[in-house]
Order: structure tokens, then C-alpha cells, then sequence
């Protein structure tokens, strides 16, 4: 689907950058382990460590960690 859209009735909306561009701005980007705000990861962990819950291993488990996490999250937020 991602390399011939065509075949899926879409067209390409891949924009492609120039190399310069990039290594232009690759200096300011911020690179880290962590893909989320900081205080986010750290009351996930913490959820995680509380609820005996584990790094997921496949999609599957991913969602359902997700939609724990999200739920805790926005309970703690009300």
C-alpha cells in the first residue's frame, strides 16, 4: 500500500527533501529514548511498575498497554 498506492486507488503524497535541507536542520533536532514528554513517561513507568504491566512484545499487547495507560492517565487528569 505505501509503494504502489495506485494499486489501493490513492496517489503518492510522498514529498521528498532535499539532502541538504536535512543535514541543515539534523543539528537542532532533538534526539532521545523517550518519544514522549518526560512527565508523560515517568507516570507511565510508574503506571507500569504499579499494575505489574510489562514492555509489550507484539502490536497486540501494545494496544492493550496503550489503552491501560490512557485510561489511568486521563482518570489521574480528571
Amino acid at each position: 500500500m505505501y509503494t504502489v498506492p495506485e494499486l489501493y486507488g490513492t496517489e503518492d503524497y510522498l514529498c521528498e527533501v532535499p539532502e541538504q535541507d536535512i543535514a541543515r536542520y539534523e543539528d537542532s533536532l532533538h534526539r532521545s529514548d523517550i518519544a514522549c514528554d518526560e512527565d508523560v513517561h515517568t507516570l507511565c513507568t510508574y503506571f507500569m511498575a504499579e499494575n505489574d504491566l510489562s514492555v509489550p512484545k507484539d502490536a497486540y499487547m501494545a494496544i492493550n498497554l496503550y489503552l491501560s495507560l490512557r485510561e489511568q492517565l486521563v482518570t489521574l487528569l480528571s
